[in-house]
């Protein structure tokens, strides 16, 4: 679908689900502002608030809850051919619009960062994001990125609530503008990292 169309599309979905968030941003492609979009990606923090420790809690029932409606009327329904239901992907089938719909999930505002600058994609350049920097990708040596956050040398979560905090973190700065980031920038941001042999 045409880039506006995607747009509108998206600003629809954020619009139906926000009950249920403390964000929600545009991602992939139509972040990227390409001509063509093939779905409709958002990066999602469900609302939620800080626990007896101050470590977010997020709620998913009430992501649910706000999704719930929009699945009564199939606004949205699950995806017919490879449904998503799990706490980090949510994958949708628009029927008005034959348009797939993923929500991408974050679980704190720790891992909010990550979430948007991976599902922004394109896909090389976030495959470069996730990879080790002694095999092509941005990621400092004993870092790694799993279970949606960014973890250090030491294993511990590295907090990073903004995407500018996540690029900063991998030696990013400043951080690219979505448009351009796409396998050409990913190689060249690659040599400027790359690990001395």
């Amino acid at each position: 679908m045409k880039l506006a169309h995607a747009r509108r599309l998206a600003a629809d979905v954020a619009a139906w689900l926000a009950p249920g968030c403390a964000a929600v941003e545009v991602a992939g492609s139509i972040r990227r502002e390409r001509p063509e979009c093939h779905d409709v990606e958002l990066a999602i923090l469900p609302a939620g608030q800080p626990d007896l420790f101050g470590a977010w809690a997020a709620r998913l029932d009430l992501l649910d809850a706000a999704l719930a409606p929009v699945l009564a009327d199939r606004r949205l329904i699950w995806h017919p051919e490879n449904p998503a239901r799990g706490k980090r992907l949510k994958r949708l089938w628009c029927p008005a619009e034959a348009a797939t719909i993923e929500l991408w999930i974050a679980d704190s505002p720790d891992n909010w960062g990550p979430t948007l600058a991976i599902r922004t994609g394109d896909a090389n350049f976030a495959h470069a994001l996730v990879t080790p920097r002694a095999f092509g990708g941005f990621m400092p040596d004993g870092w790694r990125q799993a279970d949606g956050y960014l973890h250090g040398a030491d294993g511990a979560i590295v907090p990073c609530p903004t995407e500018d905090d996540y690029f900063r973190q991998l030696g990013i700065a400043p951080t690219p503008a979505p448009r351009e980031r796409d396998v050409e920038l990913a190689r060249r941001l690659a040599r400027h990292l790359e690990v001395p042999r």
